[in-house]
């Protein structure tokens, strides 16, 4: 790696999860719909919309595939041609360089100073910045394999080729594109099962120091992370509240690759102590972690949308069936992206990402994002009732729910006799 580009990388390295103050964020909407009013006004609407369905579709796509050629990675040794590239991972120089120029054009990678007025695959050097770099494998916050299980040829991509079909029918999207459904998908592949775990952590890296700050996680001394995949939130409870202790529940097979890649990580192995891992089906409550009695949380991220609502129902059943006989030390944390949009436009990309998100629950899961009513009604339905929903600066919130008594939940009692 030359001194140059190790010096120009580093600024890009440093964790970039951190949101600001939520009064920050609040003027920066307010400008940011200011300019929003600006581009509507001066771009022709017909121009506008084209872009809109060509553009958003094509950098989609680009983003996807610089991240499966491991561009960004390679740029860590510095700024380097199409040609070098090409090279390198074994492309043609000429196609390379027009995805990298597009990609440039909308402020992922950048094109060095030097080379800007002669521009080919031969003598334009790209670098990377604060974008790209987030497509490195060793980033701190990488999201390219959240890019790679959420628009990845073997997970989603060719199922939006079906979304009008989907519309019309209300057909499982995932399966008449691929087969069968997703979760049996990643069962029977484990290259498949292994992107959308690292995905999941990859999630993290989005905005989990602000899910992390945004709550008060500290009013608890045990935490239950369901389906909570390689565990790098609850590493991170566990890391921030000394005194607590957890368990990581997810399949055989996650638990197994888990336990793997905490005896690699010396800052996991340092909470060996603390953590315990179980293996089993969220849907059968006797294959679920025993209740302790002390006060503790359970936790789903970002689970409960993947699933329609019977199945959700189904599952925050079997997990209240599995609060006994400690309920009332339980407390059900779901941490969600909770729909807010009243459907008029909006400037802040959190609306986006969640309305986004719902759309791609529909193909890949037949699932949903929820608002509050929805989540309400679910949750009544499970043997729980909402206490509040907790924004944070991030996609996401926390559901936040207590057990009923279960003598008064049939849903409850339906679920352990299905079981």
């Amino acid at each position: 790696m030359n001194r140059k580009g190790a010096d120009v990388d580093r600024r890009y390295m440093r964790d970039k999860s951190q949101v600001p103050p939520k009064p920050v964020v609040r003027l920066g909407l307010a400008i940011l719909r200011g300019v929003n009013w600006i581009q509507n006004s001066i771009v022709p609407a017909p121009m506008r919309i084209a872009d809109l369905s060509f553009g958003g579709y094509t950098l989609s796509e680009v983003v996807r595939t610089a991240a499966a050629l491991g561009i960004a990675d390679k740029l860590a040794q510095g700024p380097m041609t199409a040609e070098a590239l090409a090279d390198d991972i074994g492309a043609d120089p000429e196609r390379l360089f027009r995805l990298m120029r597009f990609a440039t054009v909308h402020g992922i990678f950048k094109i060095s100073r030097a080379s800007r007025r002669q521009q080919g695959p031969a003598t334009t050097l790209f670098a990377n910045n604060a974008l790209s770099a987030c497509l490195r494998e060793d980033h701190p916050n990488s999201q390219k394999h959240l890019i790679l299980a959420v628009v990845g040829k073997q997970h989603l991509s060719a199922g939006w080729q079906e979304l009008e079909w989907g519309i019309r029918t209300k057909g499982r999207i995932f399966e008449k594109v691929y087969g069968e459904a997703f979760f049996e998908r990643c069962a029977n592949d484990m290259a498949i099962e292994d992107t959308y775990s690292k995905g999941m952590s990859a999630l993290d890296h989005t905005c989990g120091n602000t899910i992390l700050q945004d709550y008060a996680w500290g009013k608890y001394a045990h935490y239950v992370d369901i389906a909570g995949a390689y565990g790098s939130f609850i590493a991170e409870l566990l890391k921030a509240n000394p005194k607590s202790t957890g368990v990581l529940f997810d399949q055989s097979q996650v638990i197994h690759r888990a336990r793997k890649v905490w005896q690699e990580d010396a800052s996991r192995l340092a909470l060996a102590g603390r953590i315990s891992f179980v293996a089993g089906d969220f849907f059968k409550p006797e294959t679920l972690p025993c209740a302790q009695s002390k006060k503790t949380a359970w936790i789903l991220r970002q689970i409960c949308h993947d699933w329609p609502d019977e199945e959700t129902v189904r599952i925050l059943s079997s997990i209240r069936a599995a609060m006994e006989p400690h309920p009332q030390e339980c407390t059900l944390c779901l941490v969600e992206a909770v729909i807010t949009s009243k459907g008029e436009p909006t400037a802040d990309v959190r609306d986006r990402a969640r309305t986004a998100s719902d759309l791609h629950m529909m193909i890949q899961h037949d699932g949903k994002e929820r608002d509050a009513l929805q989540w309400a009604d679910i949750l009544s339905k499970a043997g729980f009732k909402l206490t509040k929903i907790v924004s944070t600066r991030s996609v996401f919130s926390i559901v936040e729910a207590s057990p009923v008594p279960i003598t008064s939940s049939m849903a409850v009692m339906d679920a352990t006799q299905a079981a």
